[in-house]
C-alpha cells in the first residue's frame, strides 16, 4: 500500500512539473492551397505584382508541404507559380504535392536541403514568366556539398538547376529515382 501512495505521489508531482511548451509550426491556406512549415518562421502569400504564391522562411530545421486541394485549379487557373524564399536557411525537407488538374511551377533558393519529394511539379521557371525572373530559373541552394540525400518527383520535370547543380538532361533510372540534373518523370 505505502509504495502505491509512494508512486501516485511520485506520478502526480511528474505531471505537475513544468513542461516544455510545443514549438507551432505555421500554416496558411491560398486558393486551397495549403502551405505548412514545421516552425513557426516562415510566411506564405499571393504576390499580386510576379503572380506567385511567394514562400519565405527564416528557422533553419524545418519540413516545408505545399499541397494543393481539390478547389486549387479553380483559384489559379490550372497552375502555380511558387517562389521560395529561403536563402539563409537550412530546410529539412520540401514536399510539394501538386494535382493533374494544378501543377505547381517552382523556382527560388534555399541555403540547403536534403530531401526534395514532388508530385504534379515542374522546377525550373514560372508557368507565366514575369520579369525579374526571366525564362529559366530553377530551385538553387548556396551549399553544393553535402548534396542532396533524396530527390523524387513524379509527374514532373526539372529544366534547371535544383539544389545548385547544373542541368545535363540525365536519364531518370527505372526506380523513378534522380541519377542526373535533369529528367523528366514519366507517368507509371
Amino acid at each position: 500500500m505505502k509504495t502505491a501512495v509512494a508512486l501516485c505521489l511520485g506520478l502526480l508531482a511528474a505531471s505537475l512539473a513544468p513542461q516544455p511548451a510545443p514549438v507551432a509550426g505555421y500554416t496558411v491556406t491560398i486558393g486551397d492551397v495549403k502551405v505548412s512549415y514545421t516552425k513557426p518562421g516562415c510566411n506564405a502569400y499571393y504576390d499580386l505584382i510576379d503572380d506567385t504564391l511567394t514562400i519565405e522562411i527564416t528557422d533553419d530545421g524545418g519540413a516545408l508541404t505545399v499541397t494543393a486541394g481539390s478547389f486549387a485549379a479553380q483559384n489559379w487557373g490550372g497552375h502555380t507559380d511558387i517562389y521560395i524564399v529561403a536563402d539563409a536557411t537550412i530546410l529539412k525537407s520540401i514536399t510539394l504535392k501538386g494535382r493533374a488538374d494544378i501543377r505547381f511551377y517552382v523556382m527560388g533558393q534555399v541555403a540547403y536541403c536534403p530531401k526534395f519529394t514532388s508530385t504534379y511539379t515542374n522546377v525550373g521557371s514560372p508557368y507565366f514568366a514575369p520579369a525579374p525572373y526571366g525564362v529559366v530559373m530553377g530551385l538553387g541552394s548556396h551549399w553544393l556539398s553535402p548534396p542532396a540525400t533524396a530527390i523524387s518527383m513524379k509527374y514532373g520535370e526539372c529544366a534547371a538547376p535544383l539544389f545548385g547543380v547544373d542541368y545535363n538532361y540525365t536519364p531518370l533510372d527505372l526506380d523513378g529515382k534522380w541519377t542526373g540534373e535533369s529528367f523528366y518523370v514519366k507517368p507509371r
